[in-house]
């Protein structure tokens, strides 16, 4: 089965307003749909801040949709080896969103060709998943508003969420976490998120304090390039850290995980190159005995959890929520994986038009 035709797209709208620092920030979402002999059509996207979305689509039109069309949907990972190499000087960043994109919409045509759902396609290993409420946390908000989301978050089912913090005083962000706590009792777990804001004295500083409010893990004190930084962190420190929401490639997730930089590693499919690279991400951490937790992208990403048996929280961050038909439904903290052909991901009638700017 060839895939026949390839076309870009760019939407641009405010990113969730809870999570989003500072207020009114604006999400691209580049992304592209394929279609094959038989008809059918998969769609793929990455996203993208500092309106940049059109730099990827440009590489989609340019680069990556000649060298897809005509060729068979079953050379899908084949294709993106050639691609990878094609591109290997223009470095990792454009290039793996870019393909990020169209190798979820070569996977997407490849299951709904087959009737299947993505998990079923990539070999399922369970149908229900846990999640974390994320997205309404934003360091931003003041801090009861960031405890009434708490609270909701838990009264709507979830028994695990993360609270936001950096870009303010560590002894601040630490009291702002021990509000939270308070609200939501000790039968919630807690991870919290420092957005790379920190240096490695500051981390050193509040972890003890993290400690003392059973967080279950902190996510990227550090910059992540900061690879040293980390793994002299992790071994002060009794929680997790967890990483990777940054990086572009299995190779840098290797870089990690041969140091023990972290105990938790984070990949992103619409960043790290797809549904291909996502895969190898997650047996490469599965080898080392390390647990995935994939960041954003819910609905994306259940689907792929499904078919791996190391990850242990998928984040529920309704960045996307409002696009798609059909929405995830949380109950007593888990999700049942949907069913629907490909991953299920289908735009509301008018959203699509509505939105999109190239």
């Amino acid at each position: 089965m060839k895939v026949v035709a390839v076309e870009s797209w760019l939407l641009r709208f405010p990113y969730h307003p809870g999570a989003a620092d500072p207020a009114g920030q604006l999400v691209d979402l580049p992304g592209v749909f394929v279609r094959l002999e038989d008809g059918t059509t998969g769609m793929g996207f990455s996203y993208a801040f500092a309106r940049a979305g059109r730099s990827i689509t440009l590489l989609i039109d340019e680069v990556l949709a000649p060298a897809a069309i005509g060729r068979d949907i079953g050379d899908r990972q084949l294709l993106w080896e050639e691609l990878w190499w094609s591109m290997r000087r223009l470095g990792a960043g454009i290039t793996q969103l870019a393909l990020s994109a169209l190798d979820i919409a070569l996977w997407d045509a490849a299951a709904r060709s087959a009737g299947l759902p993505l998990h079923r396609l990539l070999g399922t290993q369970r149908t229900i998943l846990p999640v974390f409420a994320s997205g309404n946390y934003s360091p931003a908000l003041p801090v009861d508003t960031l405890v009434a989301n708490a609270r909701a978050d838990v009264e709507r089912g979830f028994d695990a969420l993360k609270v936001r913090l950096g870009g303010r005083p560590v002894e601040e962000d630490v009291a702002r976490l021990r509000k939270v706590r308070a609200a939501i009792g000790d039968g919630v777990r807690l991870m919290t998120d420092a957005a790379e804001l920190w240096t490695l004295a500051e981390a050193a500083w509040v972890a003890p304090r993290l400690a003392d409010l059973d967080i279950f893990w902190l996510e990227e004190p550090l910059p992540s390039e900061d690879l040293a930084g980390y793994a002299d962190l992790q071994a002060r420190v009794d929680f997790p850290l967890a990483l990777g929401e940054h990086f572009l490639n299995r190779f840098q997730f290797a870089d990690c995980l041969r140091i023990g930089a972290g105990h938790i590693m984070q990949p992103d499919a619409a960043i790290v190159g797809g549904v291909t690279e996502f895969m190898r991400i997650a047996e490469l951490a599965r080898a080392h005995n390390r647990p995935i937790a994939p960041h954003l992208v819910t609905e994306l990403h259940v689907q792929l959890s499904a078919a791996t048996s190391n990850t242990i929280y998928v984040e529920h961050f309704p960045f996307t929520d409002h696009l798609w038909q059909e929405r995830l439904e949380v109950i007593g903290g888990t999700v049942t994986v949907p069913e629907r052909p490909g991953h299920g991901l289908d735009f509301r009638p008018g959203i699509f038009d509505l939105l999109r700017i190239g």
